[in-house]
């Protein structure tokens, strides 16, 4: 494997000239091709250290670090996090942010020589990045290609670089650009590679000369080296008290102390100013000592190529929408259908390999928050579902499973029989939208025996019934079942116009998931989807239909059964995998393997379910099957039937790699009706499971960077080539869509970014560019939507154009100042909500009022809708004109603005929060959730709030601790005698809501808090 060192096409005199050759990865410009073309021809890994990518607008671009494959196919890329900005009195001037945009992900990638944890040069001084690649994402290189300047290489180079090593007990590889490449700029040099022990195993000494320094890496040293001093185990050992720590530390160095800004003082009402403007994958080694190359280069021009060669590699978290009007994939443009027992597209033949989604309409529909998994940080639903699938393409998948409604009730796509949500029908709009566009195609399940939300219990929760048999019988539940089937396929997308019945994005619909009838008559279910089979194509001819079951064979005795030969439960759960399958309005069969809930651990066993299934679609029911939803658990708390069970990250490895071998093997083999596998379920980056599941991946959840991903990856590849090529015989016409009729809307575009304005046939939607993600904003700014398009307003306390913004510590540090807290104290009254500033940190749009679910009137206006810190926290309080305070609680990272809270009655400590949730089992889980505690603003009226204020405890005396009042009577005195004139509180801001007495939520607490209503905690696995 060879290493670049940064800049390494290009490095000229100033950031102008890198602009003009910058160029997109996707598709690949004539540079990259000709990398990718280098790496093929010469069967070499590539890290090409960093790489002028077109950036997000025409100002800017990206620094881009981009490993090749010895097979010219882009493996990983990583957009610089940290920017370098100095300005050094006589010395450099180099300010990379203002023409370089951040990268928002980390990354890692499996190659020859190990996984690499990829950086770019100025990272370097951030060693918690490193940490999170070793320790998190499974790094064993760690790749610091760099331009150092002289003055900081000499100084910091090599002691950073073995820092870096050592803390992580990775190799470190460190290729840099070496010597004078014009009269502006001179790079130190000195490439090194340094092994996990923190010793120097390559170096470039000369800094004037380009060179290449070889060096071996030996995974079995770095392997001993972490066994025999286990950082990684100690580190998680004393994490939580890192983080608490660091928590409290946070509170008390938010900004660097410095004096009050300057502004007219207002009389007993101080005022603060801030100006709002500017003047990874497996581990493969093919043996244990790999050779690897770094390279130190002088580059002063740019190359000129003239390539014909593509490379298709990955994108890096792409921001921007594609045009409306994308074209689909290949045979996008035809129903998927069945002709001699294969799936065609088109003629193409289509085995399917992909992925099982969650709260995918939630999502789509702008969702504030998810509750099987959450939503990346700073990441909107909207632009979740669009990377993912995007990304999906990109690795080779060609199918996502999900649900066609929502699972959430705060988010329900139907909220009685025949009452439908238009913005949540919305999310599945946007789904299928950005699905067409990548070219993935949809297997939509119409409702789930699981899910209390347009699922079966809330079925029967409408009919009265608790009875599972009425959901198949009763006349009345069926119709309202046929009614959500036609307006599901009758519903015209308002993105792009397609009807969903003519729209090919859909491979099949699912009628019902994992249905169970416990003690129903024979055939129930069987007679069931025979029925609705037939509904289905009668009002939608163009699409495959399927069960979307288990697979559990009928009463008595087949081996194939999960719990054989010891119990027969399987075949008591309603289903039959013959019956179910053999009406012919039933396109093909599906099954399901559970193999922890079903303890059936062993890999031979879901080899041997498949076969049974494989050989009983092919010689009896003379129809495809696909594992629709396959997974292994990965938990250390798990009881089933009285018995516990447990998994590791390495079982699940381990039995992954034996399930898809036997997968590829099964689809390979002659005359084999098993068309597919999608694993349940991929998480995106940044995604974390509920508390419930123990957080991060959960129980199910599978990463990119997983191991487990690998055999993932492997199948799909494999299917990729049993795609290839027509199938006989087949005539393609007569299953074409019908073209969609799009309007161009890039007229509405904002600044000519494609998924800003409006869209839709007619280009008459408008588009919520805050919540759709294709906003650009700063991560420390509001982004404020309007019928034009969006602006971008940055938070009091921090400066800039909202594009940017940059924190005015001045302005936070006096902030800081102006609040009082007594330690663990919580004002022992309600006092009034103030409403939250939509331009404050912690505000969230809303399209689907899911904060007005189950509160009072007007109530949804009230509180932080997204994470906040005390310090956002401030800010917030501070947009608020009426604010005189708030409540915080630090674990739920939640806040309340409130005014006339009695800072004399501070006392009421409350109990810790216990919050509540039910696991993909059925059981209740209880974790602890912080406290509650009340922060007041020094300049607050003290006397309106207490005027009114008299707290008596059961069998006590009223009392209050009075002395408190003394701070704030210091601080008005301090005011008066002028020390506070560079306080200023600035006029204007949202009006506060009518003020409504807060209500308490926590039962035989004294204190009065409006909460906000928790999520449904939705089964994250059927």
């Amino acid at each position: 494997m060879l290493f670049l060192p940064e800049n390494v096409s290009f490095l000229g005199e100033n950031f102008t000239e890198s602009l003009a050759i910058a160029e997109p990865l996707h598709p690949p410009g004539p540079t990259l091709e000709r990398y990718c073309r280098l790496a093929a021809a010469s069967g070499v890994w590539l890290s090409l250290g960093g790489f002028q990518e077109a950036g997000p607008d025409p100002g800017h671009l990206y620094n881009t670090h981009v490993v090749i494959s010895s097979s010219g196919e882009v493996a990983a890329t990583y957009r610089k996090v940290h920017l370098f900005n100095v300005d050094v009195p006589g010395g450099p001037v180099l300010m990379e942010s203002r023409f370089t945009a951040p990268g928002e992900r980390l990354a890692v990638c499996d190659s020859p020589a190990g996984r690499l944890g990829l950086s770019v040069c100025y990272d370097l001084r951030f060693p918690e990045l490193y940490q999170r690649l070793a320790f998190d994402l499974g790094a064993q290189l760690l790749l610091v290609p760099s331009a150092f300047t002289v003055a900081t290489g000499r100084a910091h180079w090599e002691v950073l670089l073995r820092a870096r090593a050592i803390e992580t007990q990775c190799y470190v590889v460190a290729a840099a650009q070496a010597g004078k490449h014009n009269a502006r700029r001179e790079s130190y040099g000195h490439s090194l590679m340094i092994d996990p022990w923190g010793e120097v195993v390559a170096r470039l000494e000369d800094p004037l000369a380009t060179g290449i320094a070889c060096a071996d890496i030996d995974l079995e040293k770095l392997r001993s080296i972490r066994t025999r001093m286990p950082v990684a185990e100690h580190r998680a050992l004393g994490r939580p008290a890192v983080l608490q720590g660091a928590a409290a530390a946070a509170q008390a160095h938010e900004a660097p102390v410095a004096s009050g800004g300057t502004s007219a003082s207002l009389p007993a009402r101080s005022v603060l100013t801030s100006s709002p403007t500017l003047s990874s994958g497996p581990q493969t080694v093919g043996a244990r000592r790999v050779r690897a190359k770094m390279v130190a280069r002088a580059v002063a021009s740019a190359l000129a190529l003239a390539l014909v060669a593509t490379c298709l590699g990955p994108a890096a978290g792409a921001r921007k929408l594609a045009a409306t009007a994308g074209a689909p994939a290949p045979g996008g443009e035809y129903f998927v259908r069945i002709e001699n027992g294969e799936f065609v597209a088109g003629c193409e033949r289509f085995v399917m390999s992909g992925w099982n989604s969650w709260e995918m309409v939630e999502a789509g529909a702008g969702a504030p928050s998810l509750s099987g998994a959450s939503l990346p940080v700073n990441v909107t639903g909207p632009r979740m579902v669009r990377e993912l699938v995007a990304r999906g393409k990109e690795l080779g998948f060609n199918t996502m499973r999900t649900w066609a409604h929502a699972v959430n009730a705060q988010y329900a796509t139907q909220t009685a029989p025949g009452v439908f949500s238009e913005p949540a029908l919305r999310g599945l709009d946007l789904l299928l939208d950005e699905a067409r566009k990548a070219g993935i195609r949809l297997i939509l399940a119409f409702t789930s025996n699981w899910t209390p939300t347009g699922g079966i219990p809330e079925y029967l929760k409408w009919a009265g019934t608790d009875q599972q048999v009425d959901f198949y019988t009763r006349d009345d539940i069926k119709g309202w079942y046929r009614g959500w089937v036609e307006a599901v396929v009758n519903r015209v997308n308002t993105i792009n116009g397609r009807t969903y019945k003519d729209d090919p994005t859909v491979l099949a619909w699912n009628l019902l998931n994992e249905p169970r009838c416990k003690g129903c008559p024979p055939g129930t279910v069987a007679a069931w989807y025979d029925e609705m089979a037939q509904f289905v194509k009668s009002v939608d001819p163009n699409h495959l239909v399927s069960t979307g079951e288990e697979g559990f064979y009928a009463c008595c005795g087949n081996q194939a059964n999960p719990g054989q030969p010891y119990s027969e439960w399987a075949a008591e759960e309603g289903q039959d995998f013959i019956k179910d399958h053999s009406s012919p309005a039933i396109d093909f069969a599906t099954i399901h393997a559970w193999v922890d809930n079903w303890q059936q651990v062993d890999p031979a066993w879901l080899t041997a379910w498949i076969e049974s299934h494989e050989k009983d679609a092919r010689e009896v029911l003379k129809k495809p099957v696909v594992l629709e939803e396959h997974g292994k658990w990965v938990t250390d708390n798990a009881t089933i039937g009285g018995k516990f069970v447990s998994a590791t990250l390495e079982e699940r490895n381990s039995f992954m790699d034996v399930a898809y071998g036997a997968i590829d093997n099964l689809l390979r083999a002659p005359g084999s009706a098993f068309k597919g596998a999608l694993f349940w379920q991929w998480f995106s980056p940044g995604q974390e499971a509920p508390a419930s599941e123990g957080g991060g991946r959960g129980l199910f959840g599978i990463y990119e960077t997983d191991d487990a991903f690998r055999p993932i990856l492997e199948n799909a590849r494999a299917v990729q080539d049993l795609n290839k090529g027509p199938v006989a015989g087949c005539v393609p016409a007569q299953h074409r869509a019908a073209p969609t009729v799009s309007n161009d809307c890039s007229s509405t575009w904002v600044d000519g970014e494609a998924g800003t304005g409006k869209e839709g046939p007619a280009c008459d939607v408008p588009i919520n560019e805050c919540v759709r993600g294709t906003a650009v904003c700063d991560p420390k700014a509001a982004c404020v939507d309007t019928d034009a398009g969006y602006s971008c307003e940055c938070w009091w306390g921090y400066k800039g154009d909202g594009n940017t913004c940059k924190p005015d510590p001045e302005a936070l540090q006096a902030l800081e100042a102006l609040y009082w807290n007594q330690p663990q104290g919580l004002a022992c009254d309600a006092g009034m909500d103030v409403a939250w500033p939509s331009t404050a940190p912690g505000y969230l749009y809303d399209p689907l009022g899911s904060f007005a679910v189950g509160r009072p009137d007007g109530a949804g206006s009230f509180g932080s809708r997204a994470n906040v810190t005390l310090e956002m926290c401030r800010v917030a309080c501070q947009a608020a004109p009426d604010c005189e305070g708030f409540v915080i609680n630090e674990v739920l990272q939640q806040c309340f603005l409130k005014r006339e809270q009695c800072p004399s009655a501070n006392f009421c400590w409350g109990q810790e929060v216990l919050c509540n949730s039910t696991n993909d089992r059925g059981g209740l889980f209880s974790f602890p959730c912080g406290h509650w505690m009340s922060y007041y603003r020094l300049d607050m009226d003290v006397g309106r709030a207490c005027s009114n204020i008299t707290y008596t405890e059961p069998d006590l005396a009223a009392r209050s601790t009075p002395d408190v009042l003394q701070v704030f009577a210091d601080f008005e005195k301090k005011l008066a005698e002028g020390a506070g004139e560079g306080l200023a509180r600035p006029a204007g801001g949202e009006p506060a809501a009518p003020p409504q007495p807060a209500t308490s939520s926590q039962p035989g607490s004294s204190v009065a808090l409006l909460e906000p209503v928790p999520p449904v905690q939705a089964q994250s696995q059927p």
